[in-house]
Order: C-alpha cells, then structure tokens, then sequence
C-alpha cells in the first residue's frame, strides 16, 4: 500500500473463501497511511502484546500471510469483536474507526469521563456553536478564532492535529483547577468517546507530542486509565485526532453559581435554551472535584 512517503503492506489476505479477522482489519486500514495504523488503530483495539508488537512496526513489515492472523489468534480477538468496529464521522471530511468493545474495557478499568477545561464563558459558546471542540490545525484552517491553551508548543510536538483532553476517574476529591487551564469551566465529554481508534494519552503534559521514542513509551488504554485511578496525574493528556463532536458533550461543570449565571446568560443571548436536549439548567451544573 502507498500513501505518501508510505510504502508498506496489510500482511495476511486469507486464500479462503471465508472472510477472516486479518481481511477485516486489511479493509479497515485500506486508504490509511502507516503512522496513522501504528500508532492509533494498534494501541485501541489490541491489547498490550499486540501494541508492542505493532507499535514497533514488526507486523506490518514481517513476511508471511499468516502472521497478524497468528496475533489476533494468540490475544483472543474474535472476528465478531472485528465486525462490530463502525466508522464513524467526528467532524466535516473527517471520520475514524469506533471499538464498543474498548469502551467496556475502560469503564472496567475505572473510567467515568474524558473533560477539557475553558477558561472563558465566550470560548465555551462558540465551540458549542460551531458544532465541538476543534484541533488547531482545523481552527487555523476553518478560520475558527477560538484559540487552545499552547497552540505554538502543540504545532511543534505534532499535538496541533488533536483536541486536548484529560480522562475523569473517581480521585478522591482532585480539584479541576490542579490541572492546568482546569478551567473555570470544564466540558465533560462521554466515556464513549474513549471507543474511539484516533486517540493516544500520555501520563503527564507533553504537548501531545508524537515523537517515536514518546510514542513507544505510552502505556497500553487499560493500563493508563488504571494507572490515573490508582494515582491520578492532574496533568495527564488525551489527544482526539481532529475533533469531538458536541454530541458527545454531556455536561458543562462551572467553577462556582457567578460562572455558571454567566455562561447561561450568554448561552441564551446566542438563542440556546438546551444542548443536546437537555435544559441549560440541568447541562450546566457547579463542581469544583473531577
């Protein structure tokens, strides 16, 4: 397959009249170049063997037919976990692949929500506006004038591509405010958007780097949210390529009642009464503990 400065091959096309998992999975990454397979489609949906395996690049580049077959085989990835991956679109021109089955696996671990903090009442407005959150790269491109917290430092790293995010587990009472640009406003974000294929995290603020040597130092999905139960990192970061859809929006946690009378104000000035379906008076809500 060519993509680009990209030249590599989807291994095990089965000779069976049978559709098998790699087949399904040569179709899924059909059109995709290979950093965007290695480093986001591998560490979602295959467990931690897997991920070191493909994270260094071994499967895509080893001989032999049978070899991601073997893999599938040896972590237990069913053909019906592989049928159940749906493609679906974040934002305008563009769309990624969607594991239920992760999803169940992160609540498992000790996920609640995924949340990203805004430090005006306007900001909050037009993301929800303009239909989510954006990357800087699609703001710069779309003329979106709602700025990120580091976009020069995130275009460095290669993080300008992604939403910035931290993942919300029961903490004990960490305050939003302990992470940086905490808020005062917090938009929560549904656990399922972790079912996401797009997605990498790092433990600690990193620009959303994507250096190799970074990259390859990621823990497995299970095991980062594991960790952030056991011992929660206010600046740990969850990159979503492109965007999050205000769809997935589930509430908005204010800093106190001032901030939160301030954002409805200005939500009902624009002509919103509700989001999502839900009345303003129930989305927007005052909390200070992740």
């Amino acid at each position: 397959m060519e993509n680009g400065p990209f030249t590599f091959k989807i291994i095990a096309q089965p000779q069976t009249a049978k559709r098998g998992a790699a087949e399904k999975i040569a179709d899924m990454f059909t059109g995709m170049e290979e950093t965007s397979f290695l480093r986001h489609i591998a560490p979602v949906i295959l467990d931690e063997f897997a991920y070191r395996e493909l994270d260094a690049g071994m499967c895509v580049r080893a001989s032999g037919e049978d070899k991601l077959d073997d893999i599938i085989k040896d972590i237990g990835i069913s053909d019906s976990r592989i049928a159940g991956v749906q493609l679906r679109k974040v934002c305008e021109g563009y769309a990624t692949y969607y594991d239920p089955e992760t999803v169940k696996a992160m609540k498992q671990a000790g996920a609640e929500y995924v949340w990203s903090g805004v430090r005006s009442s306007d900001s909050v407005v037009g993301i929800v506006k303009t239909g989510g959150m954006s990357s800087t790269n699609r703001r710069c491109i779309t003329g979106n004038r709602i700025t990120g917290s580091s976009p020069e430092s995130d275009m460095g790293t290669g993080g300008a591509d992604s939403v910035f995010t931290r993942l919300g587990v029961k903490t004990g009472g960490v305050r939003f405010n302990n992470s940086y640009c905490g808020g005062p406003y917090r938009i929560i974000f549904d656990v399922g958007e972790l079912g996401r294929t797009d997605w990498y995290a790092h433990t600690s603020d990193s620009f959303g780097t994507t250096s190799p040597t970074r990259m390859a130092q990621r823990l497995t999905p299970v095991d980062f949210v594991k960790q952030m139960k056991q011992s929660y990192k206010s600046d740990n970061e969850i990159m979503f390529r492109q965007g999050i859809p205000v769809s997935s929006f589930t509430g908005i946690v204010c800093e106190d009642t001032a901030h939160r009378a301030e954002l409805i104000q200005k939500f009902q000035a624009q002509g919103i009464q509700e989001i999502n379906g839900i009345p303003l008076a129930k989305f927007v809500k005052v909390g200070n503990t992740i």
